[in-house]
């Protein structure tokens, strides 16, 4: 990741933290959401190696949120991997990779929040063109409220999608150049900080 996009990721989470106190007066007037039953659920995401949407099994629990944050939990991890590969496109937009408007970017992870109960759910900068150059990430924000052991929980999902400036692609990676042993350069690309 470049240092722009950690640094708008972090300034997109303080700006988020500043907007807390209006978020939880927003959760306390009104519940969105459902809270879903312990188990497996079914995350779609894009496979870029075949350019269609797969999907894989990831368990999930609203117990995850019982302990501290400061904890680590392997199975919340990995959901949360899974959100973050839903977070990145889908195959019905991958072939409209350079289109501005309504793309259909966002469809894997509208579906992953379905799937897990989030609701009020938001996109930005999904509908610009992954393909410009900018000063922009694509990120969505969704939320839950529930009762939970008889306490009322709110979730709030952040999400960052692939930063528009080609951060996972060409700028950021370098052929590996051919050695004395090989005629030709392998078929990976090898990361480089830029």
């Amino acid at each position: 990741m470049k240092r722009r996009d950690f640094c708008k990721a972090l300034g997109l989470s303080a700006a988020c933290g500043a907007l807390w106190p209006q978020l939880t007066a927003r959760a306390a007037a009104q519940p969105v959401g459902c809270a879903v039953p312990d188990g497996n659920y079914t995350l779609p995401f894009l496979s870029i190696l075949s350019n269609v949407d797969v999907s894989h099994d990831f368990y999930y629990s609203e117990s995850f949120f019982d302990h501290p944050a400061t904890e680590y939990d392997h199975k919340l991890a990995l959901v949360t991997l899974g959100m973050v590969m839903a977070a990145f496109n889908s195959a019905v937009s991958a072939y409209r990779y350079w289109v501005n408007g309504e793309a259909g970017r966002e469809l894997n992870l509208a579906a992953s929040y379905e799937l897990l109960g989030f609701g009020d759910v938001v996109y930005y900068n999904y509908d610009i063109d992954t393909g410009k150059a900018g000063d922009f990430v694509g990120y969505s924000l969704a939320r839950k409220s529930f009762d939970y052991n008889g306490q009322k929980r709110t979730l709030v999902a952040l999400m960052l999608g692939a930063a528009a400036t080609a951060a996972n692609g060409p700028a950021t990676c370098t052929p590996v150049p051919p050695t004395p042993t090989t005629a030709s350069p392998p078929p990976w690309r090898r990361c480089t900080p830029p």
